[in-house]
């Protein structure tokens, strides 16, 4: 393919004046072709070394020169290998290696790109959080996720208070309680998201969905119940 040159190791494709793979990380070093084969009568006489001299100057002067150390990003490119530069520390350390040798930063937190939300007070979070639940996450900028816990918290308490206007004792109490356990674990999550300490943060996406799932089949579950004991 014109303006393209395969890899040897792993076959993608890269641009034609690129030196090392873009997905295996290979280096293409450019073999010097062999010298041509002497023409017949030119192989020089006996008592002449002048010969065999000029043909060991010209083999010393085609010889490769030292790779030159190459920077793409956050790796390097050296004769030993390609390094990987801590983002804490400036660290070059080998790609084989997946934590860095001075400060301990794993190689994918190195890779992951920085958090740009505002700094906040932690505690100026969660009281906005135990105002409403998803304030204090849209005062940190994690909007979507503010959005999420607003109007999963609006709809379980819309629904304890049409319970319990409805007379359904048991749907009223089971709603506000989850009403209230959204409101503290959004005050929790909120202050725990503002200290940077994300894996202590319990209602996370995968868990958000499960809570809305189970939420549902719950009322599903004590509608249905309802409705068939006025039935009977």
């Amino acid at each position: 393919m014109a303006g393209f040159k395969r890899c040897p190791k792993c076959g993608g494709l890269n641009p034609a004046e690129a030196e090392w793979c873009g997905q295996c990380l290979e280096r293409f070093i450019a073999r010097t072709p062999p010298p041509p084969p002497p023409a017949p009568g030119t192989t020089g006489t006996p008592g002449s070394p002048e010969a065999p001299e000029a043909a060991s100057s010209t083999a010393t002067t085609t010889a490769p020169g030292p790779v030159v150390a190459q920077k793409r990003g956050a790796f390097t490119v050296t004769e030993e290998g390609i390094r990987w530069t801590c983002s804490r520390c400036d660290t070059e350390n080998p790609l084989e290696e997946s934590i860095c040798a001075v400060c301990g930063t794993t190689f994918a937190d190195s890779m992951r790109p920085p958090d740009d939300r505002p700094v906040r007070d932690p505690n100026t979070v969660a009281m906005y959080s135990l105002f409403f639940p998803g304030a204090g996450h849209w005062h940190l900028g994690l909007k979507g996720a503010a959005v999420a816990r607003g109007v999963l918290s609006a709809w379980v308490v819309f629904v304890a208070v049409a319970a319990a206007v409805a007379g359904s004792t048991l749907m009223a109490v089971a709603f506000g309680l989850a009403a209230f356990a959204l409101w503290a674990l959004a005050a929790h999550d909120g202050y725990r998201e503002a200290r940077g300490e994300v894996d202590a943060v319990i209602l996370k996406s995968r868990t958000f969905v499960y809570v809305v799932i189970g939420l549902l089949v719950l009322m599903v579950t004590m509608l249905v119940t309802a409705s068939f004991q006025v039935n009977q």
